[in-house]
């Protein structure tokens, strides 16, 4: 989103009728707000229609964990009982006698075998998100924007979170834009400005945000023009 606008217009009445530039000036403020009104409810049911396919996503990945369910409770086995199974009725002509005792042990051999490998797998993966945790990143020139403007604010964020009402996130904190390079969406930072410091989550992305660069969600243009420009202090708490 484009952030920021020259704080000021000149209007040059050069010997033209008053009263008709200003009938003027009202028909294309009205024709904007209803440009800005449209647009707006196009963003509604954008975020109406993702919002639907993601609960029919959500409602298919459930069908399909209840079947996997029941194909697993039909056999009396999932998959590990069935390999323990095969390996029993194999030892079983061998010893008999030893066949329990052979097929608890390969099971929770085999459960133990599967919830070490999940655990590695797992904490393989996390590590990468809790590296920079807590992890003071620099200073940063930030700026601040509002939802709505006149080159493609739409109330919509990049990331797809509707701002057309709010400046804040659903966990209470405030928004900022962000490069996505340095900041990915989802971050959780605490920004210090002046001997203030709040909490913010990257959910936005600009073109002229880059590098050590932040936009702060405001609710008025007044207010973003009068922040100007601050250097503060990023810290990442989180993801």
């Amino acid at each position: 989103m484009e952030t920021e606008k020259a704080a000021g217009k000149v209007t040059d009445w050069d010997g033209g009728d008053l009263s008709a530039s200003l009938i003027e000036r009202e028909e294309q403020e009205e024709r904007e707000a209803q440009e800005k009104k449209e647009a707006q409810a196009l963003a509604e049911a954008e975020a109406e229609k993702e919002a639907k396919e993601l609960e029919e996503a959500r409602e298919l990945d459930s069908e399909n964990v209840r079947e996997t369910d029941a194909d697993g409770d039909s056999n009396g086995y999932g998959t590990t009982g069935q390999e323990s199974g095969e390996e029993t009725e194999e030892g079983a002509s061998e010893v008999p006698e030893e066949e329990p005792e052979i097929s608890e042990e390969s099971t929770e051999e085999d459960a133990e075998g599967d919830k070490n490998t999940s655990g590695e797998s797992e904490g393989a993966e996390e590590a990468p998100e809790n590296e920079s945790v807590g992890e003071d990143v620099g200073t940063f020139e930030m700026t601040a924007y509002v939802a709505f403007c006149d080159t493609g604010c739409t109330g919509i964020t990049a990331s797809g979170y509707d701002v057309s009402s709010t400046i804040y996130s659903p966990e209470g904190l405030r928004i900022v834009a962000a490069d996505p390079g340095v900041l990915p969406f989802g971050t959780i930072i605490e920004i210090t400005s002046g001997g203030n410091t709040f909490q913010a989550v990257v959910l936005d992305s600009g073109g002229d945000i880059n590098g050590n660069r932040l936009d702060l969600l405001v609710e008025s243009e007044a207010e973003a023009l009068e922040y100007g420009r601050q250097d503060v202090d990023v810290r990442i708490l989180g993801q």
